[in-house]
């Protein structure tokens, strides 16, 4: 197979923006196309390896699907395609060869991660690769770096020395030394809330360099909505006010409306550890179910605001009747409008109607969740709604909905 043409109908060759892949509905549709690819007749690698990345994800059949990446990535690496997607196969193989029993070797996982360097130089000069891809693949890098390794630092050095080779006139480029500073500033600080002094210098001094990178970015393409969300982080970070934060949010919605990251770190802007109230969330909240578009599930952000909120003053959030914030009518109407209008136009997303089905049952609606339950069927899956493989709190949650359906 090439590297082209002969993948199966509505299989792009090139992966979705990866900020988008919280979407549940676009893991069913890359899984549903390559299996009908392979059925007939496919041999592609890549194909191969996007149905069983698909399947590590969904939670289906995860042992096999972690040695099918290790059996077609060889294949994957000697084919046609860009040396992005490589890149990306290579991480999941390396994440793969980590988590078979028994594990692969470090000898040879060694040899994975040498051969994914390797490709970076290329990823860096390849002319219209989106942003994104590029950042989201570096980060995923470093993280596995630090996870095999215990140590961002080598892998950032070496980020540093790809960078000031590549086309440094690419805000891209700017973009990477952005979030790979980022990174490594949360790593000097930790996530705990009593901070010692020299790690708040180093985590201070770090984010100085990210922001700094990160404003060059915006300076050589004032279009590059990537650079504006990152500084969002960055601006979180430094302790500043909500206006600044605004101002890169707009910034980077006015490049791409359908920021999934953007949103995200705005909302996080908005906790009140960082500064803003219970009112500013829920008021973003509306304008994110306002959003138009459904490619980068921005309106739902306005779900997980909720669940945010409805944990504030330390009110507890049961898993399988939620609170006292959710019992409102209004509350309710507006959830209810978002799925509706999603599922009438993707009904196979599974991700999203469980979704519907748990929410239905916090707002006190029984018989919608049993409803969507039902219509999940086989789908019904613990690691696809954030459960962690807990089947006995899916069994609990789907008798809970039972048990007030016969009252």
């Amino acid at each position: 197979m090439g590297r082209a043409g002969r993948t199966g109908p509505g299989v792009t060759r090139r992966q979705p923006d990866p900020y988008h892949w919280p979407n549940g509905e676009a893991f069913y549709r890359i899984l549903y196309y390559s299996n009908k690819a392979i059925a007939a007749g496919c041999r592609d690698p890549e194909i191969h390896l996007l149905k069983s990345r698909s399947q590590m994800k969904l939670g289906i059949h995860p042992a096999a699907a972690e040695k099918d990446v290790l059996k077609y990535y060889p294949a994957m690496q000697r084919s046609g395609y860009p040396p992005c997607l490589k890149a990306y196969d290579l991480i999941a193989a390396l994440h793969a060869a980590a988590a078979v029993k028994p594990p692969w070797p470090g000898a040879a996982r060694k040899v994975m991660l040498t051969k994914l360097q390797r490709l970076f130089p290329a990823i860096l000069a390849e002319k219209g690769l989106p942003g994104p891809d590029v950042v989201e693949l570096m980060a995923r890098y470093e993280g596995l770096y630090k996870t095999l390794y215990g140590a961002r630092a080598p892998a950032l050095r070496r980020m540093i020395v790809l960078i000031n080779k590549a086309r440094p006139l690419r805000s891209v480029c700017w973009d990477v030394k952005g979030i790979s500073y980022i990174n490594y500033a949360w790593d000097a600080r930790g996530f705990s809330p009593a901070v010692p002094p020299d790690r708040l210098i180093l985590f201070v001094k770090r984010l100085a360099v990210a922001r700094a990178a990160l404003q060059h970015a915006y300076g050589i393409n004032p279009r590059d909505y990537m650079a504006a969300t990152l500084m969002i982080m960055v601006d979180m970070g430094l302790g500043r006010k909500i206006p600044d934060m605004n101002r890169w949010f707009h910034r980077a919605i006015d490049a791409n409306p359908d920021d999934f990251l953007a949103y995200s770190k705005k909302k996080r802007f908005l906790y009140r550890r960082w500064g803003g109230s219970r009112h500013q969330l829920l008021r973003f909240a509306r304008q994110c179910a306002a959003n138009h578009g459904y490619a980068g599930g921005v309106r739902f952000m306005a779900c997980l605001i909720y669940n945010h909120v409805a944990a504030y003053n330390g009110a507890a959030l049961n898993p399988y009747t939620g609170n006292a914030f959710f019992k409102h009518a209004r509350r309710w109407k507006r959830i209810d409008a978002l799925f509706t209008n999603y599922l009438r136009r993707f009904p196979h997303d599974y991700y999203h109607r469980w979704w519907l089905a748990q929410y239905a049952a916090w707002c006190g609606h029984w018989r919608i969740a049993r409803q969507q339950i039902a219509l999940c069927g086989k789908h019904l899956r613990p690691r696809i709604f954030g459960l962690k493989n807990n089947a006995a709190m899916l069994r609990e949650f789907v008798k809970t909905v039972n048990a007030h359906v016969k009252k």
